[in-house]
């Protein structure tokens, strides 16, 4: 079975998609300009009260059969959780939640999910700033 980044990368962004359209928050994926919000688009940050960022980071692969052909791909979603800076940390903590339950030992498509971690960046730029990093592998032969 051959897969590749991209099909990582559709497969990924179809489950942001599925988890985050249900609580009607915009999405912005890596090197698009633009953020989603449901079947709408939004051109930009200004003057939203929350939006989730989407970075897909791919790490170190290894070959992982003893005279073999397969590989493993690791890599790590990361959601930054923007909310208004100074409205308590409720929000944020809700969608954090919905993002861990939405990923945590998944299989989506050609990607495994592992165990999400949470964590606390503070107050960036007006917003105050969450941090959901989930691990993930894909086999490649």
């Amino acid at each position: 079975m051959t897969t590749g980044y991209e099909t990582e990368r559709s497969d990924l962004e179809q489950r942001v998609l599925a988890v985050i359209n249900s609580t009607n928050t915009p999405i912005k994926f890596d090197n698009v300009q633009h953020l989603v919000k449901g079947t709408s688009v939004v051109e930009t940050v200004n003057g939203l009260s929350e939006y989730i960022r989407v970075t897909i980071l791919n790490n170190d692969s290894e070959t992982i059969e003893i005279g073999g052909t397969r590989t493993r791909h690791n890599g790590e979603i990361l959601f930054s959780i923007f909310v208004t800076s100074g409205t308590g940390t409720d929000r944020a903590r809700e969608l954090a939640d919905d993002l861990y339950d939405g990923f945590k030992n998944r299989a989506i498509g050609t990607v495994q999910t592992q165990t999400p971690t949470v964590n606390r960046i503070g107050d960036d730029e007006g917003f105050y700033h969450l941090q959901v990093s989930v691990p993930f592998y894909r086999d490649q032969t």
